[in-house]
């Protein structure tokens, strides 16, 4: 298992995924007014993905009440809402697209209600301040065992494998407390699943990937992860299951259909194996794994010709798995004929 550390939206951590600073984004802007038509200043506008409320945007009103939250790489629809202390929330009634390319999307001038025009929950200062500390300490916590889980991985490297084992559950008490206030955010289950395999616990690591994978869709690899710690606890049935499973939720990862692709192909289910890797192959024509397990798949075959063809252009993609080269180089040294 090689799964990493996360810390989206909550701090810097191990091995997280830098955005691509070429991407696009979409962008929403509007003005916040109160019911007498004045600008409403430091509301907190938040927009959040109906598939995904793991990951929100948000911005302030400036003094003229007017705001811009850049979203995500994708156009939307994407979910509004404005909150300040001592106003009614705000929610916008229809899901909002942002293209990515072109001008904002703009909503226009927005009035907030006031505690009495809507049956929509106030915040209060109070509850305000209450909820913003809250945030603060759970930021704090995360980071905590992000450290905790770092050292750990300083020890593990240094050969000190009793220091390791307390950091690891140091940090996993750490986010079985977060996990308990905040059952919903992907990112803690991911990284508990990682301690637990680090710890060799396949079984609860499998468990906690599929719930990270469930609940964020850009974390779909986690449905893999937990393939792979099911594998290694022995469960290649609930393995494959999972996986599947993944698969159907995220039609179009390339991830997902590779390790199911590797699981049929650990059992010898070549046809099952075959297909996963062929749908692989649809979804991303550049991904190298499929075309080796395929080679591999045809020699067993006795396909020798279509072998040596499929591992050559396995190699010509310059894959990064050394023991799936050398096996593939030495496949086609054994089954080309030697140039005379």
């Amino acid at each position: 298992m090689n799964p990493f550390v996360l810390a989206v939206g909550l701090t810097v951590s191990i091995g997280f995924i830098a955005a691509d600073a070429s991407a696009q984004h979409g962008s929403i802007i509007g003005k916040v007014v109160d019911q007498s038509g004045q600008p409403v200043a430091d509301a907190v506008v938040k927009v959040v993905s109906p598939t995904d409320r793991t990951r929100p945007f948000d911005s302030k009103t400036n003094g003229k009440g007017e705001f811009g939250v850049v979203t995500a790489q994708i156009a939307g629809p994407w979910e509004l809402t404005i909150t300040k202390p001592g106003y009614a929330e705000y929610k916008h009634p229809d899901q909002i697209l942002a293209p990515l390319s072109g001008s904002p999307t703009s909503l226009g001038t927005i009035t907030l209600p006031t505690p009495g025009a809507a049956s929509k929950k106030v915040v209060s200062p109070e509850e305000y301040a209450k909820l913003e500390a809250q945030g603060k300490a759970l930021q704090a916590q995360f980071k905590q065992a992000v450290q905790l889980t770092e050292e750990a991985e300083v020890a593990t490297a240094a050969g000190d494998s009793a220091t390791a084992s307390q950091k690891y559950d140091q940090a996993l008490s750490l986010y079985n407390e977060l996990i308990a206030k905040n059952p919903d955010i992907a990112e803690l289950h991911h990284n508990a699943g990682y301690i637990l395999g680090r710890k060799k616990a396949w079984t609860e690591a499998a468990e906690a990937f599929v719930k990270a994978g469930s609940l964020a869709p850009t974390m779909a690899n986690d449905y893999a992860l937990a393939g792979t710690a099911y594998q290694n606890s022995g469960q290649r049935a609930k393995a494959i299951e999972v996986m599947i499973d993944g698969a159907q939720r995220n039609p179009s990862d390339v991830r997902i259909r590779i390790a199911l692709g590797e699981a049929y192909y650990n059992g010898a289910q070549y046809a099952d194996a075959s297909a996963a890797f062929k749908k692989a192959q649809e979804l991303d024509p550049a991904a190298p794994d499929p075309l080796y397990f395929l080679g591999m798949i045809a020699v067993s075959q006795g396909q020798t010709q279509e072998c040596v063809t499929l591992l050559e252009k396995y190699l010509a993609l310059n894959p990064s798995n050394s023991d799936h080269v050398r096996a593939a180089k030495g496949v086609i040294g054994a089954l080309k004929p030697a140039k005379r």
